[in-house]
């Protein structure tokens, strides 16, 4: 389980999977990392918005002393993100767009404890055609402009658990 908050979507929960890639890549400490999240727009009254994500990263874990309870991670990834917003019971415009993720983090060892704590801060990069453009500006904060499309960027930061320790 993970809590998000975003620099353009308010607040979000979501879930998270970690895996090693020990058996792709041997003697180099790399995890891939899936997740789902789901957040809570803020809107006027009377306007109705949806905004989730599914993300696949990978990272890449850097050694550390053993007596640390720091294992810090940074990758990078794909993003699938979908927004939709309207007129509470009207009809209401939709975009899924898939980006680029960046991200950096730390998991933490707990003593006796089969959970493993993270804390990750993620910025991800949407591009869109300009002609688009209007229906993701109402998810999306800065923008970069290109030959042909604009670049979107936001940020999350996220904390949460894990079950079970995968990839530690």
């Amino acid at each position: 389980m993970q809590l998000n908050w975003s620099s353009d979507v308010d607040f979000g929960i979501g879930g998270r999977g970690v895996f090693p890639l020990q058996s792709l890549f041997p003697q180099t400490p790399l995890d891939g990392i899936v997740s789902f999240d789901y957040f809570f727009p803020s809107v006027p009254a009377g306007v109705s918005a949806h905004y989730w994500e599914i993300n696949g990263n990978v990272a890449y874990r850097f050694t550390v002393p053993a007596r640390s309870s720091f294992r810090p991670y940074a990758g990078g990834g794909l993003n699938i993100a979908h927004a939709s917003a309207g007129p509470s019971g009207g009809t209401s415009i939709s975009a899924t767009k898939a980006g680029l993720n960046l991200l950096g983090g730390t998991t933490f060892k707990l003593k006796g404890s089969s959970l493993v704590p993270f804390a990750e801060a993620r910025g991800r990069w949407v591009a869109v055609r300009r002609s688009s453009s209007r229906v993701a500006s109402a998810s999306d904060s800065a923008v970069c402009r290109g030959p042909s499309t604009w670049w979107r960027a936001a940020s999350r930061y996220g904390a949460g658990t894990m079950a079970v320790p995968l990839g530690t």
